[in-house]
């Protein structure tokens, strides 16, 4: 059976000086066939023709508040090409279900498009039937204020923590209607707590707002992490103050999220404590990372390795590929450009540089990748071989290049320990096959950096190529 109605609910505050006006629309189809001549026969054609169908109709305050149940509208719907159709505009009310006696304003409401054509024939299904369907509830008083209230949402029975972390996330997010056989839509602003309308669409649109990994100072200058310093290419700045900055930063933003915490209400209290420890749980590793790179020597070089060869990744990948050709006389492939290789110090802009949250990834994870345990007593604790290292940023935000530069940092620091160690370390998988060329190409070239700085240092590393293989199945 094909659907024939479509509804959403909402709370609304109806006092007698509010109204509901509901405006809805759609599209419907009649045949009409069309003679051309083709070859020098005459055919027929059949065409569906769309046209526009409206309908508005009113429900006051006053009619609503006298009774549960379907409601009648208070003033006959004006139609709009409605001939042969019977759409009808329901309303039903009732008590919101913190008001059990029935004497507020609050109501709960569910509005209805329904489509009660009967069908006379199998073969007019169509043409009795209302397309591309929607329908706008606007709630307003008298000024012009929204009187929707935000959906009553069920009390937590259970502690789940993902459940109660929603809450917590998402609690400037209201929720102002739910759909029944369609999306439901409203207009709101986050944090607003009335809405001035509600909507019955088919599908639901909603516009995220972009992510930025940029952290900017007080005096607008953006917080980044130079690669050339960490890779002791600069003799004037080994990089260390820029990544002390980023965990003194978080710790301090930590800190504000303290202070916020307090004024927020009970119900969010317990996800509270739970994302502030994880929060505090992750600055200890970045401080016991940053840690593990000033005291260990070997974690040093292999950082400082690690950032030497990202950074020649990073200068190399994005250039333009040189034109191979044939060359009869010497009976071999040459390339038509002549190879320019990059400084390393002169990187081009966007290049060679750390954005915050990379570097966080990789201070907290550089002494998990590398050693069994921590000596904090506190990352002891909650740092143990069940936690996934996890990082997640929207397209194009830069994940790669984190999980590229940790990836360089094991693999030194495992050569370092073990210099006959060629065993495989990384396992890489994706699952479009387009993007798994893109990243295989980027690790190849992370590699190629890797073994160029590994000939350069066969007395650290050893003799033992580093290299890349590609699995097919």
């Amino acid at each position: 059976a094909r659907p024939c109605s479509m509804g959403v609910s909402f709370l609304a505050e109806l006092n007698n000086d509010c109204s509901l006006t509901i405006t809805a629309k759609g599209g419907r189809y009649r045949r009409r066939e069309a003679e051309h001549t083709e070859s020098g026969k005459t055919k027929t054609t059949l065409w569906w023709l769309r046209s526009n169908v409206k309908i508005t109709t009113t429900f006051k305050a006053q009619s609503i508040l006298e009774k549960n149940g379907i409601i009648p509208s208070d003033v006959p719907p004006v139609t709009v090409n409605c001939d042969g159709l019977d759409i009808r505009i329901e309303l039903f009310s009732r008590p919101a279900p913190s008001n059990k006696e029935g004497n507020s304003p609050l109501r709960l409401i569910t509005i209805c498009m329904v489509n009660r054509t009967g069908m006379k024939a199998v073969d007019s299904l169509d043409e009795n039937c209302l397309f591309q369907s929607r329908f706008v509830v606007k709630a307003v008083d008298r000024n012009g204020a929204g009187i929707v209230h935000p959906y009553p949402v069920p009390e937590l029975s259970s502690s789940n923590e993902e459940e109660q972390s929603l809450r917590l996330l998402y609690r400037k997010s209201l929720t102002f209607a739910t759909g029944h056989g369609c999306a439901a839509d409203w207009d709101s602003t986050e944090g607003a707590t009335r809405s001035s309308a509600v909507k019955a669409v088919p599908f639901p649109v909603f516009e995220t707002a972009s992510i930025t990994p940029q952290i900017f100072r007080e005096d607008g200058s953006e917080l980044l992490v130079s690669m050339i310093s960490l890779a002791g290419l600069d003799k004037n700045n080994d990089g260390m103050s820029s990544l002390e900055e980023v965990v003194q930063r978080y710790g301090l933003w930590i800190d504000k999220k303290e202070e916020e915490a307090r004024g927020l209400a009970e119900e969010y209290q317990n996800a509270t404590r739970l994302h502030l420890f994880q929060c505090r749980r992750c600055h200890a590793r970045m401080l016991d990372g940053l840690t593990y790179l000033k005291t260990d020597k070997a974690a040093a070089e292999a950082f400082q390795l690690a950032n030497h060869a990202i950074l020649l990744q990073q200068i190399r990948s994005f250039r333009e590929s040189r034109t191979p050709e044939w060359n009869e006389d010497e009976r071999r492939i040459v390339f038509k450009n002549k190879f320019i290789n990059p400084d390393p110090l002169k990187p081009e802009s966007g290049r060679g540089t750390w954005r915050p949250f990379q570097i966080a990834f990789i201070l907290m994870t550089v002494r998990s990748c590398a050693e069994d345990s921590s000596s904090d007593p506190f990352i002891k604790e909650c740092d143990n071989r069940n936690t996934v290292e996890l990082i997640w940023f929207p397209t194009g935000g830069g994940k790669t290049e984190a999980y590229l530069g940790l990836t360089a940092f094991a693999l030194f620091m495992r050569r370092m320990k073990n210099k006959e160690d060629i065993g495989t370390h990384v396992l890489m998988r994706y699952t479009l096959r387009l993007l798994t060329a893109q990243q295989f190409q980027r690790a190849a070239g992370l590699i190629c950096a890797m073994e160029y700085l590994r000939r350069k240092n066969e007395k650290l590393l050893g003799s033992h190529e580093y290299s890349i293989g590609i699995w097919l199945g």
